[in-house]
């Protein structure tokens, strides 16, 4: 687990170097962070994976990032209290691996926690397939 934390570390003090260097005044987006994640992996493009945007639009500005294991209404709530509007969790966000959530729509619990997120604005990346990529494998 330390070393995702490092390595995670490491790819958003990449991502936000140009900005707080004031070499850009375009805000980053999601996706460019998420575009410089999966590149540091050195990952050749992993078929059908699970590795995509889950919540939210990917060309929101990142306020903030928080990494999480698990996204659960407690992680949520606390990046909101953080002013943090990116979520990379490396688990589903609705409960099923590929998170379908066909079966979830009358659900209290799944309603909440996808209300939460569109009120907030946020946006949930899951990190699985590339990071298991690394090696040695960055979660072992």
């Amino acid at each position: 687990m330390r070393k995702s934390i490092s390595f995670l570390t490491v790819v958003v003090i990449l991502c936000y170097a140009g900005s707080l260097s004031g070499q850009t005044t375009q805000p980053i987006t999601a996706s460019a962070v998420i575009g410089t994640i999966i590149k540091q992996t050195a990952s050749e493009p992993v078929p059908n994976t699970v590795d995509v945007f889950k919540a939210g639009d990917p060309t929101t500005p990142v306020k903030g990032i928080v990494t999480t294991m698990f996204a659960t209404m407690d992680v949520l709530k606390k990046a909101v209290e953080l002013n943090c509007n990116l979520i990379i969790a490396h688990e589903p966000l609705f409960y099923n691996h590929r998170d379908e959530t066909t079966q979830f729509q009358n659900d209290p619990v799944f309603l909440e926690k996808k209300k939460f997120i569109d009120d907030n604005k946020l946006v949930v990346w899951r990190f699985h397939d590339y990071i298991h990529r690394i090696k040695p494998d960055a979660i072992d």
